[in-house]
């Protein structure tokens, strides 16, 4: 069974880098991070091109500044050392994204690299490896966009939507618990939607009716369709929230 780190990589590999200077940035990421340097050649020159030696003509595991000048250099150099030594957990066992390499200067400038970007990624030793980690689930998914692993992205965060929305109802729920799982499907494609609009058009572009629902449902996760109503202003029935909740379901459908 392929593992959700491999699916990611395969995803990856399905993406094209297309400015040169991307593609040297991705390929010395790969390079510096362990991948087999047979499989790009041995042509020096070209290793010159990467800024991957050093003044003995060997390779030297370091981050070149000129590699990762401009910011979508960075992305492709990051890009290509998750390929090369990345791992990430399936988020429905737990949370975890991981590089891995035996360098230590290494590991210090790509956890400079990353924090810079933004990432709030760890260092640590472990088995005389340099471990540099993600362990929060929206860092992860972030992460994962920011390479250009979409499909992982979205699945990290479905699993997170899940999780709060079982975890919300768990606590709110009585005896009333026979469509619960209904229920819990239900908001999970609600806030999915409502995600993908945020995204590709701004919950503030949208028409006031919709907007006022969508900004209700992610606050009120585990909130019925008739509660919801009871917060809307003027108040609205249950057929009414879902009436616009479908509309907006519908809008994500054709934005996605």
């Amino acid at each position: 069974m392929v593992s959700f780190s491999q699916q990611t990589k395969e995803e990856l590999y399905r993406t094209e880098t297309e400015s040169p200077c991307c593609v040297r940035a991705e390929y010395a990421g790969l390079l510096l991070f362990g991948a087999n340097l047979d499989r790009y050649g041995e042509d020096e020159a070209m290793l010159q091109t990467l800024n991957v030696l050093d003044e003995n003509g060997k390779l030297c595991y370091r981050i070149a500044t000129e590699t990762v000048r401009e910011e979508c250099c960075r992305r492709a150099l990051v890009k290509g050392a998750f390929l090369s030594a990345g791992t990430v957990i399936d988020p429905r066992k737990n949370y975890n994204l991981e590089i891995v390499t035996p360098h230590k200067e290494l590991s210090e400038d790509m956890l400079r690299l990353l924090q810079e970007i933004g990432f709030p990624f760890r260092l640590v030793l472990r088995k005389s490896k340099y471990v540099l980690y993600l362990k929060n689930s929206e860092a992860i998914a972030d992460f994962l966009s920011y390479i250009g692993a979409f499909q992982a992205q979205m699945e990290v965060l479905n699993v997170k939507i899940e999780k709060e929305i079982h975890n919300e109802f768990n606590r709110a729920a009585n005896s009333e618990t026979a469509n619960l799982e209904k229920t819990i499907n239900a908001a999970v494609e609600q806030i999915q939607a409502i995600m993908i609009l945020d995204k590709m058009v701004g919950l503030d572009n949208l028409p006031d009716d919709l907007r006022e629902v969508a900004y209700l449902r992610l606050e009120h996760k585990e909130m019925s369709l008739a509660e919801l109503g009871t917060l809307v202003e003027p108040p609205l029935s249950k057929s009414g929230v879902n009436h616009r909740l479908k509309r907006l379901m519908k809008m994500a459908l054709q934005e996605s």
